[in-house]
């Protein structure tokens, strides 16, 4: 996956992270000022250190091949999707959240919540392998699919900016000119 998708899966726990150092800081200036900055520091430090680990892992977990058939995309977490050439359907927004939309009540007017993880990639009709164990919020994800009857196939979207935000251009781009011109100008 690209490099910048570190920072677009971060950018949300900035606030969170700076929370937590404010309130390190302030239990731990019971002891002194020095102690506080050394407890937020650290606390701060290691609860970085665990969401980068945690995204390294769904980065190296999340692969995507391209080859003669068509493409292969281990969506991590054991999911994976084959796409062949012929079955794509388009170019445009994709939508990786998983998810449902939250309700929020917030004041008098409760509101519905989702963050937004929107991608530009590929759709089309895919055969979807599950894992042994799915998680209910990826069973949900799946029924929530359009389903091609004749073939079982559900129609995704492949979130190709996560991989390489320039993707037109590169590799992927190349591959897709070479199996499917119709769909990049």
């Amino acid at each position: 996956m690209a490099g910048s998708t570190h920072g677009r899966a971060l950018a949300p726990m900035v606030l969170l992270l700076v929370l937590l150092a404010v309130v390190l800081l302030l239990l731990g200036s019971l002891g002194g000022l020095l102690v506080g900055i050394l407890v937020s520091v650290l606390g701060t430090g290691l609860a970085l250190a665990y969401l980068l680990v945690k995204l390294r892992r769904t980065v190296a977990a999340n692969v995507l091949r391209l080859d003669g058939y068509g493409i292969h995309w281990e969506a991590g977490g054991g999911v994976v999707h084959q796409l062949a050439w012929p079955d794509l359907t388009g170019i445009g927004p994709v939508n990786v959240q998983l998810t449902p939309r939250r309700r929020l009540h917030v004041g008098p007017v409760p509101r519905s919540y989702q963050a937004s993880m929107t991608d530009h990639g590929l759709h089309g009709w895919s055969m979807v392998t599950l894992p042994a164990q799915v998680p209910a919020v990826m069973r949900q994800a799946l029924t929530a699919m359009p389903v091609d009857q004749a073939s079982g196939k559900r129609h995704i979207g492949v979130p190709l900016a996560s991989f390489d935000p320039s993707w037109p251009q590169g590799p992927i781009g190349a591959w897709i000119r070479a199996y499917r011109p119709d769909l990049l100008p």
